[in-house]
């Protein structure tokens, strides 16, 4: 399998970030990132890199006063109120909010969150009836209700209202609500559209409330940060501030739940970041709702403010079960990529521009997590479904430019339902029309641009440049995140001195030298057996810098994210992908065909440099025969028996004559190279 990180290189101005250096006594190497990013005004830079909270106007979105009012006749007249949360993590962020918003205001509100197993996603008309006989009379959703146009209308022929927050994109006709809070409708003109859900609960608390800004933040800065992180939202603009704030109050030590949460986790830091947020606190908050029930979750939140021995306890409790459910959900989401991949491979669905597969063994709550993954394996976008009762409901996910939500609209005569976003949506289809969909959002995504991971390079660095004043001066654009990214750096034409397995053979340190300079990087999930370059290669390296901290000492971490031979081609590369790809999917035209047509000598030069050096990723480094090729003559050998590939090793089969006369690839090749 080919494969091929884009770099983008950011266009920065050295003279005005020299400028900008001075003028806002920021490091230069952080002005230079600044200015690489398109964030030249000294004023927004002051104002990115301030610790003073950022708001925006909340009350310019649509229909927030509408949503005021009726809460607060709701609070006077002492009506049931149910906050209808999501199973999600922005969801049980935004409806610990927003329900100790409305208890402390003295309202009369239960907390409800359906099941993933039984309720499915958002409003239901079930779920509607169920609070009927609770005696509901006004439902305020958060997370969700921008599609529920059904539902409400069914609310509504109760005799109960609805109050919709909301961030996600609306389709069609708003619902028929008492008010429907979304920075994303098309009429609103509130300038950050980049909320997550509990930042629009909070928007809309905050202006029921007439709260102060600064105080009401410090009240929910965990909520708010958890929430924002984990939707992965851009951290910029009141994002940014929401985080800041919740990292701070997080090492303040002030929430005894996300304290223990944190503790079984086995996270000893000083300091908590938004990676410990996005990799640690997050993943347990969703594994309830994925895993079990939501309300594990929910409960460690609501209105956690005077600690008592007892509450204490049930914070340790469900932190306990929080793990338990987070280690069950990654044991489900290992068991569903290596079935998926199994299926994958053996159906030759590898080949396809979107990979969809199908189980009614798997775990819906972990499809979305197990297909992010399979996109990093397969580097395309990935379709995971769970096939139950004539349904197959699942989630998908994307990389680079191209849109799965696109796609599933161009081809949703075949779907029952979907949603979401560029990079990641939700699809429901009749099991009778799979065949047909996966037909259709093949065809479709073949007439697009292929899509490739892109790693966008902040600057180029000298390895003199290395050091912990670079590590601290880059701690200002913290917290980092969507929108945000962490800085990432390109060292160029570096030379290759040593590369030492490390962790039986899991993860690699290379040791690098240019111009007199020397120091080692860290490869994590690379093996020294697949690797493609040895001593005395020069390479180009794509690095993000950490810290690590050994017997008290602080030592600065060359973290690799991409390893490439110097000089290399972007276009050759990408040309050698497609070529590779027509073949396989039978779309060679002569002309192509002929391009990638191996001689007997090219084949022969494989083999034995196969035989030599047993490492796929190493000979298509080496050979300067195109990858494309190098990829069919290794199938052509590997058909005809006289090497076997596994996983990127080759091995040498004993006692098998070559015969390529035999070879079906290539006499196919020749066939379409002669056509």
């Amino acid at each position: 399998m080919l494969s091929l990180k884009k770099w983008n290189f950011n266009n920065y101005n050295k003279e005005l970030a020299a400028e900008l250096a001075e003028e806002c006594n920021i490091d230069e190497f952080l002005a230079l990132i600044c200015s690489g990013r398109g964030l030249t005004d000294p004023f927004l830079i002051d104002l990115f890199l301030s610790d003073e909270p950022v708001f925006s106007d909340y009350s310019l979105l649509s229909d927030i006063f509408k949503a005021k009012e009726r809460i607060l006749k709701a609070i006077e007249n002492k009506e049931k109120i149910a906050v209808f949360g999501d199973y999600d993590c922005d969801g049980v962020t935004a409806t610990a909010l927003m329900y100790n918003f409305l208890k402390e205001k003295g309202a009369c509100v239960t907390a409800f969150i359906p099941s993933r197993k039984y309720d499915g996603y958002g409003m239901s008309k079930a779920a509607v009836d169920k609070l009927k006989q609770e005696g509901i009379n006004l439902i305020i959703t958060v997370d969700n209700g921008i599609a529920a146009n059904e539902e409400i209308d069914y609310a509504n022929s109760l005799n109960i209202d609805t109050v919709v927050t909301d961030h996600h994109i609306p389709q069609g006709k708003l619902p028929n609500a008492a008010a429907v809070v979304n920075p994303k409708r098309e009429d609103d003109v509130f300038p950050f559209k980049g909320l997550a859900g509990v930042g629009v609960a909070f928007a809309v608390a905050l202006i029921t409330g007439d709260e102060d800004y600064e105080t009401f933040l410090y009240k929910n800065a965990e909520l708010l940060a958890i929430g924002t992180v984990a939707d992965i939202m851009p951290l910029n603009y009141d994002n940014r501030t929401f985080i800041k704030e919740g990292i701070k109050k997080i090492n303040q030590r002030q929430c005894f739940a996300i304290d223990e949460i944190l503790r079984i986790a086995n996270v000893n830091k000083k300091e908590i970041n938004s990676r410990d947020i996005g990799f640690v606190i997050a993943p347990r908050i969703n594994a309830a709702g994925r895993m079990d029930n939501a309300k594990e979750a929910l409960e460690i939140f609501l209105n956690d403010i005077e600690m008592t021995s007892e509450k204490a306890e049930k914070a340790t409790k469900s932190a306990l079960k929080l793990e338990e459910l987070n280690k069950l959900r990654h044991e489900t989401e290992n068991d569903i990529i290596k079935d998926a991949i199994l299926q994958v491979e053996t159906n030759n669905s590898n080949q396809h521009r979107i990979i969809v597969a199908k189980s009614p063994k798997w775990h819906e709550g972990v499809l979305g997590i197990a297909a992010a993954k399979l996109v990093s394996f397969y580097e395309k976008p990935v379709i995971l479904l769970k096939e139950e009762n004539g349904i197959l409901k699942g989630s998908g996910r994307s990389l680079g430019e191209f849109s799965l939500f696109d796609a599933l609209e161009n081809v949703k005569e075949n779907l029952e339902a979907f949603g979401g976003h560029s990079l990641a949506a939700g699809v429901t289809l009749k099991a009778e029309n799979y065949e047909k969909f996966l037909k259709d959002i093949n065809n479709y995504a073949f007439l697009q641009k292929k899509p490739f991971y892109n790693l966008n390079i902040d600057l180029k660095l000298n390895p003199l440049a290395l050091d912990m004043d670079l590590y601290y001066a880059l701690k200002d654009l913290e917290p980092f995140g969507a929108g945000n990214p962490e800085p990432i750096f390109a060292i160029c034409n570096l030379k290759i001195e040593n590369v030492v397995s490390l962790s039986n053979d899991k993860h690699i340190k290379i040791f690098f030298s240019k111009n007199g300079c020397t120091f080692n990087a860290l490869m994590f999930n690379k093996s020294k057996s697949t690797f493609g370059f040895t001593k005395n290669d020069t390479v180009d390296i794509a690095i993000v810098l950490k810290i690590n901290e050994y017997m008290g000492q602080e030592q600065l971490s060359v973290i690799i994210k991409d390893i490439r031979k110097s000089g290399l081609d972007e276009k050759n590369s990408e040309k050698q992908i497609l070529l590779l790809e027509a073949f396989e999917n039978n779309l060679l035209n002569n002309e192509n065909a002929k391009l990638i047509l191996p001689t007997r000598e090219e084949t022969v030069l494989v083999y034995k440099a196969a035989v030599q050096f047993k490492n796929e990723e190493y000979l298509k480094n080496h050979l300067n025969l195109g990858e494309a090729k190098i990829e069919i003559i290794l199938k052509i050998l590997e058909e005809i028996g006289v090497i076997k590939l596994n996983n990127g090793i080759i091995e040498k089969v004993e006692g098998v004559k070559s015969n390529l006369e035999k070879s079906l690839i290539l006499n196919t090749l020749k066939e379409e190279a002669l056509n």
